[in-house]
C-alpha cells in the first residue's frame, strides 16, 4: 500500500466509507475536533495530578481508595473517551459532532460526580466539559455539503 492511497483511504474516505459524505466533518474541522480533544485530554490528565497534589483527588485518580490495578484501571477508562473521539476525529469518523457532543456530556457527569470530594476539579472539568460541547455544536458547521449543495 502506497502512502498516497492510505491517504485517500484514512483521510480521504474515513472510516465507514460507505455513510453518506452528509455525515462527515470537512478535513479541517476533523483536525479541529481532533486537536481540541488531544488538548482536553492533556488538561484532564492537570486536574486529576494538580488535584492529587492538593490533597483533595478527583474520585478516578485517588490513590488512597482505590488500589494500584484498580487505580490504572480508572484512569485508563476516563481517558478512552477523550482518546476514542480523537481518534474518530482523526481518520473523518461519520457522526463526529454527535459523538463528541455525548462525549462531552459524559465528561460533565463525571464532573458533577466528583462535586462533593473534590469541588475545584469538577468545576475545572465542568469547565473543560462545557468547552468541548461548544466545539461540538460549532463543529455542526462543518458538514461536508451533499450533492444538491446546501
Amino acid at each position: 500500500m502506497t502512502t498516497r492511497s492510505f491517504d485517500r483511504i484514512f483521510f480521504d474516505v474515513g472510516l465507514l466509507p460507505d455513510v453518506h459524505e452528509r455525515h462527515r466533518l470537512t478535513r479541517g474541522w476533523n483536525k479541529t475536533v481532533f486537536v481540541g480533544w488531544v488538548g482536553f485530554a492533556l488538561a484532564l490528565a492537570l486536574v486529576g495530578a494538580s488535584s492529587q497534589m492538593i490533597g483533595r483527588p478527583a474520585w478516578w485518580a485517588d490513590d488512597t481508595r482505590w488500589s494500584g490495578a484498580a487505580l490504572v484501571v480508572l484512569i485508563l477508562a476516563v481517558f478512552a473517551l477523550p482518546t476514542a473521539v480523537a481518534l474518530w476525529a482523526f481518520f473523518a469518523g461519520p457522526w463526529l459532532p454527535w459523538l463528541s457532543g455525548a462525549a462531552s456530556l459524559l465528561v460533565a457527569l463525571l464532573a458533577f460526580t466528583d462535586r462533593d470530594s473534590s469541588p475545584a476539579a469538577a468545576l475545572v472539568t465542568g469547565v473543560l466539559a462545557l468547552s468541548m460541547l461548544l466545539l461540538s455544536i460549532g463543529s455542526w458547521s462543518g458538514r461536508r455539503a451533499n450533492e444538491r449543495g446546501r
